[in-house]
Order: structure tokens, then C-alpha cells, then sequence
């Protein structure tokens, strides 16, 4: 290299070969820098295996608590949830619904949707109640198998989330979570 060098030393030092050289060692600046960089850790935590790092959440959905009525004239199971809105933008739920709701020993029921319409401004929460009558069915195996448990009793669910912010469509599934509450009506057998 060297050899090279000293043999066409007017040409490599002439404006041209500046130019040439200066370039050259510009490339490889940036290329062993962008090399450095996708080699170190990021300080932002990545999914196992995921080629980005992970975003964080539009929204949160938070469990609170949930009472299953049996004494009711009509039996309903009510859910009670936290919905946190991390964007700088309101966010209107589409759809908002416990898709399985398991209670602890007892049966598991589907489709619980939001009472209403559920909007949350900006950078803020709220608390959102999720409804529905029970079939006869459902409130009698609830009741048979709640007979033996006391209360606060323990349930896991799955809720579905589609919002839109700004016109853009946000959807998560949350597949398990977990919530302490009541059942109550249940008559007692001695």
C-alpha cells in the first residue's frame, strides 16, 4: 500500500485525490458506527424474538373487582375495570368486552360487553363497568358451585379492546387477568 502510495503521490495528493481519500474515510466512519450501534444493548427492552424494540402501551385495561348477583330479579355479573389512556389524544372504545370470564371452582361466561359508551380523554383514566344478564342456566351452575366457597372469590378472564385515537384503530387482547369479588345471593345449605 505504502509502495502505491509513494509512486503516485501527485496524483493522491492533487484535489481529486483528496476528495477520493476524504470520502472513503467517511464511509467507513459511519459504517463501523452503525455498526457499533446495532452490536450494543438498547436501553429500551426487546421482545424475545423481536427485530424492533417493544412500544409501549396506548392503553392499559386494570382489573378492579366483580360481583356476580344472584338475588336479583334478573342475575347479572358485573365486572368493574381501570382504563388508563397513555396517548395525547382521546380514545373511544368500538368494542370493550370480557370475552371468557372463569370464576374460581365455578362456570366460565362469554361475552360481557361495556355498559355504554366508553371514552377516555388524554393522558387520563377511568373506571368502566362491564354488564350482562344471566341465563337461568348460568345462575343456577353458578350457584351450585358456589355453595361450598366463601366470599371474596377469585375469577381469571380475557377482554378484547378496539379503540380508535385520531382516527387511528388500536387493538389489544389482554388473555389473562385476575380479579377478586363477590358473588352474592346464594342460598345456604346446612
Amino acid at each position: 500500500m505504502w509502495n502505491w502510495i509513494v509512486a503516485n503521490k501527485e496524483w493522491v495528493f492533487s484535489g481529486v485525490g483528496v476528495v477520493i481519500i476524504v470520502t472513503i474515510v467517511q464511509f467507513g466512519i459511519r459504517y463501523l458506527r452503525a455498526r457499533r450501534s446495532t452490536s450494543q444493548p438498547s436501553a429500551i427492552e426487546l421482545l424475545p424474538g423481536a427485530k424492533t424494540p417493544a412500544q409501549p402501551s396506548a392503553f392499559e385495561l386494570l382489573p378492579l373487582s366483580f360481583e356476580v348477583s344472584l338475588h336479583q330479579e334478573i342475575p347479572r355479573v358485573e365486572i368493574w375495570i381501570y382504563v388508563v389512556n397513555h396517548l395525547s389524544r382521546e380514545l373511544t372504545f368500538q368494542t370493550l368486552r370480557v370475552d371468557h370470564f372463569h370464576l374460581s371452582g365455578g362456570p366460565s361466561l362469554e361475552n360481557i360487553p361495556a355498559v355504554g359508551d366508553v371514552r377516555v380523554s388524554p393522558r387520563q383514566s377511568r373506571q368502566v363497568l362491564l354488564r350482562r344478564p344471566l341465563a337461568d342456566s348460568e345462575a343456577r351452575a353458578v350457584e351450585r358451585s358456589q355453595q361450598q366457597q366463601r366470599n371474596p372469590s377469585n375469577a381469571t378472564f380475557s377482554i378484547t379492546a378496539l379503540g380508535v385515537a385520531d382516527r387511528k384503530q388500536l387493538r389489544q387482547n389482554f388473555p389473562s387477568l385476575s380479579v377478586n369479588g363477590w358473588v352474592s345471593g346464594i342460598a345456604n345449605v346446612s
